[in-house]
């Protein structure tokens, strides 16, 4: 169904990052309404990142589950991939068979955002060869370098970005959506070094931060708490009594 079709893309986004989605309360004055797109049902439509109020994302009754993670992701805030200034130089485009001129222009006013990264021909907001055109048969973008892919997952720089954009990195997070199941399999144990780096919650590997959870933490030090209380202080404690760092392990 299409409901389960929307929740595996919002579940999608947040196995790779610290997105969650959650029901809308009426405590919430900023929330996301999913529509039906009357008229077209293949296609979406969604506003580039937060707006206020309720913010439509419209979705067609035949559209596809990538067009579902598309649309979520500019919901979140991103634009085009291939609507970059730099873009000339992966793709071209043939403006013959382009059916909206809107969603090939180039966007000069976000260029800041994108100064810094790669152009991602992989990324699941960059158009397919026949997205946009006036005919599905005859091509409206191609790569120059290399072939568009066929993709309905983010790509690994869309999960960086989004990472980055929403401050994740410090977080404790899998990278990837078949982590637990490859932690259910053993995986973590065979090949510690890249489970860690890329399926660290579900490995269960995350470090904690070394904090006092309380403000008479360094006071109780002072009076010879941590040696007296260890196990408490350590876990409450931990800056005070100096054991950052300090695990226990093989």
């Amino acid at each position: 169904s299409r409901r389960g079709d929307i929740r595996r893309a919002m579940n999608h986004i947040s196995s790779v990052s610290c997105v969650t989605f959650t029901q809308r309360t009426h405590r919430d004055p900023d929330y996301l309404q999913i529509l039906p797109m009357h008229g077209h049902p293949w296609a979406g439509q969604s506003k580039v990142g937060r707006i206020g109020g309720a913010q439509p994302l419209h979705l067609g009754v035949k559209v596809f589950y990538r067009t579902i993670v598309h649309e979520l992701l500019h919901a979140l805030g991103f634009y085009h991939e291939h609507q970059r200034p730099d873009r000339d130089q992966f793709v071209r485009i043939n403006w013959n068979n382009v059916a909206e001129r809107k969603n090939f222009d180039k966007y000069w006013d976000q260029y800041a955002s994108y100064a810094n990264t790669k152009y991602d021909i992989d990324s699941i907001v960059h158009y397919q060869h026949n997205e946009g055109s006036r005919n599905h048969h005859q091509s409206v973008i191609q790569g120059i370098h290399k072939q568009i892919p066929s993709r309905d997952t983010l790509s690994k720089t869309d999960i960086k970005a989004l990472n980055q954009h929403y401050k994740c990195n410090s977080q404790c997070i899998d990278k990837h959506k078949h982590c637990k199941g490859w932690a259910a399999v053993g995986k973590c144990e065979k090949k510690p070094a890249w489970m860690k780096a890329n399926c660290q919650a579900a490995c269960k590997q995350c470090d904690s931060p070394c904090i006092d959870k309380h403000k008479h933490c360094k006071g109780w030090a002072a009076v010879g708490k941590c040696k007296k209380k260890p196990a408490w202080m350590k876990a409450n404690c931990q800056a005070a009594c100096k054991q950052c760092g300090n695990v226990s392990g093989k």
